[in-house]
């Protein structure tokens, strides 16, 4: 049996109880995903669950088409999969699974985040946790709230621009707890991460957003906890390396028998070393094409 409800772009399918579709075939992301929402609501303990895979989209046309409009441009690529069973708030303690989004050579406008961490050699005082709700939930995260608190952050700054060069944001769920597996930003002169989680069953959150070195520990961090209806947050930690000349800040000091507290697979922005290289490799290939 097929379904085809009005003004939609999906089929429902059902099927012996089982109620699905495929979300991919919804227009919000510009360009087709795969993948399948299940729902088994009759039975004795009812299950749902969804897939959903969207290899390549602009980020720019989820934000025109689903949502209010927010000035995040680029490439990315979105998973989805969760499934969870019970009645209410048995729903939050069984859901499992995991959502990723990953994206390269973005473009975040009216924010300059390299600048805004660059504010602390001067005042050494900022927010982290605005950098945090960028990175956690990257524009998905800001689309689903309709961009309703973006231009509220303290980092938002309007003509300015950030280069994102990487952004990763990996939450695996297990028993209804949210853990930030491998979330982290990287721009050209800064990076940044998050780590923790949120139970959704528990109804607790203990979350961090660091700026990382090169050796992924935390130079500055800012902890969120609580409850996610009565969320706190703590005062800024600096390393005691960074409390004398405040110029090494964004040098990527090396803190020695430091623990990493980020070592997943975003890299850290180029070194002056690094950057040199590229330079004479862009400079060479130019050349080569001339000849």
């Amino acid at each position: 049996m097929r379904l085809h409800l009005k003004h939609t772009n999906f089929v429902l399918r059902v099927d012996t109880g089982t109620y699905s579709f495929n979300p991919g075939d919804l227009p919000v992301f510009g360009t087709l995903g795969t993948g399948m929402l299940s729902a088994r609501p009759f039975d004795s303990i009812p299950s749902y669950s969804l897939l959903m895979r969207v290899g390549s989209f602009e980020v720019r046309d989820l934000m025109n088409n689903a949502f209010d409009s927010i000035p995040f441009y680029g490439p990315g690529s979105l998973i989805i999969d969760l499934r969870t069973r019970g009645y209410g708030e048995s729903l939050y303690r069984n859901l499992d699974g995991f959502v990723q989004f990953e994206g390269k050579d973005l473009t975040l406008t009216d924010v300059d985040i390299d600048k805004f961490v660059r504010k602390f050699k001067r005042s050494q005082n900022f927010n982290l946790v605005d950098l945090g709700a960028v990175i956690v939930t990257g524009p998905i995260g800001l689309a689903a709230t309709k961009g309703g608190a973006y231009a509220n952050l303290a980092l938002f700054s309007k003509g300015d621009t950030t280069h994102v060069a990487h952004i990763l944001s990996r939450i695996d769920v297990e028993n209804g707890r949210a853990v930030l597996s491998d979330v982290a930003m990287a721009t050209p002169e800064t990076r940044i991460a998050g780590t923790g989680y949120v139970d959704l069953a528990a109804d607790t959150i203990d979350l961090s957003v660091d700026v990382v070195n090169r050796m992924g520990c935390s130079l500055v961090g800012q902890q969120v906890y609580g409850t996610i209806e009565e969320v706190e947050r703590s005062k800024v930690k600096i390393v005691k390396t960074l409390l004398g000349p405040v110029e090494n800040f964004l040098k990527g000091v090396s803190i020695v028998d430091c623990k990493p507290i980020y070592e997943g697979s975003v890299d850290p922005p180029p070194n002056k070393s690094e950057l040199r290289k590229i330079e004479r490799a862009a400079k060479k290939a130019a050349k080569e094409l001339s000849d």
